[in-house]
């Protein structure tokens, strides 16, 4: 009964949706939820480029910052997404995740997920690129990252898509919408003219 009793907390103490396989505080079904996607693209296929996934963060002004078009600071495009389906996250803080990782990858790779803002501080892209594709080959849809930076006030967390097919747009939005928005334009103050 005790290991009975172990294994349901670390589960998140839900045995139904461990009969899929799946602790609930990871299984995201809320499907009116927004998600938001900036990118300087007016397309989303060019988005997986660097890291083979699509972030979404439910902060509209963090997702603006990355549609901003360096060369020139003119903002570009933030996507608002629904789930179309439910989505299994990887969660380096879920003890049944990184468990589970940690059965299925090196110690050097395994070391690299623990670390805080693992997915931008790592230099070395093959490690990236591997610890992605173990979180992919373990069945899971995405993962949390939680981005810092000591120029950045802000503590952003995001999640890491690797499908966008699990996704449906709603909306796109440009720059004369960001406008309307009141914290889009605090957090932007100093660089709106």
């Amino acid at each position: 009964m005790a290991i009975f009793q172990r294994w349901l907390a670390g589960c998140g103490g839900n045995l139904s949706a461990m009969v899929y396989g799946k602790p609930a505080e990871q299984l995201y079904k809320n499907r009116g939820r927004a998600y938001f996607h900036g990118t300087p693209y007016e397309t989303l296929d060019k988005s997986n480029d660097r890291f083979g996934c699509f972030f979404l963060t439910t902060d509209f002004s963090y997702a603006v910052t990355y549609s901003k078009i360096e060369e020139n600071g003119i903002f570009g495009n933030v996507f608002e997404f629904h789930l179309k389906n439910p989505m299994n996250i990887f969660n380096i803080q879920s003890t049944m995740d990184r468990y589970k990782l940690q059965k299925s990858v090196s110690k050097e790779l395994y070391e690299l997920a623990i670390t805080n803002n693992w997915l931008t501080c790592s230099s070395n892209v093959a490690l990236r690129k591997d610890l992605l594709k173990a979180i992919k080959d373990l069945g899971y849809d995405g993962f949390f990252d939680k981005e810092v930076s000591p120029e950045d006030a802000y503590d952003n967390p995001t999640i890491g898509v690797f499908l966008i097919k699990n996704l449906v747009l709603v909306k796109r939005y440009l720059y004369d919408d960001f406008m309307s928005i009141p914290t889009f334009r605090k957090r932007h103050e100093d660089e709106i003219k």
